[in-house]
């Protein structure tokens, strides 16, 4: 069955302009990944969609499962549950591997998971 992960959010990097609209940044292999300038703020928010071959429940609990992204996510070294506020709510710590000569980088953020339907969640972190 097909569903449609229809907003991943990340927000974190420092900009030098300004811009409203989503931006497609890529589409490869079925993956659609936009970004724009998050209003009032200095940094980027981040969206993916795309369609797979599994139960939205199955793709909810791969995305919350904080802990196991280093196993699946490209270039984590490491991820961590910090703390599990409620089924709904988590904070998580990751370290992602940078190219020389950058040193590599970590993130502390908050995981926001919310139902619209059966076959829709977003999932925004902070």
């Amino acid at each position: 069955m097909k569903f449609i992960l229809l907003f991943f959010s990340l927000a974190f990097a420092l900009v030098t302009f300004t811009q409203n609209d989503w931006v497609e940044e890529t589409k490869e292999d079925g993956i659609q990944a936009y970004s724009r300038l998050k209003k009032g703020k200095e940094y980027y928010e981040f969206r993916t969609v795309f369609t797979t071959k599994t139960t939205i429940y199955k793709a909810k609990k791969l995305i919350s499962d904080i802990d196991n992204l280093k196993t699946w996510l490209p270039s984590t070294l490491d991820s961590k549950l910090l703390k599990k506020e409620s089924d709904t709510e988590f904070y998580g710590y990751t370290v992602t591997d940078a190219p020389w000569p950058a040193s590599n980088r970590d993130l502390v953020f908050k995981m926001t998971v919310k139902r619209h339907s059966s076959t829709s969640y977003t999932i925004t972190l902070k």
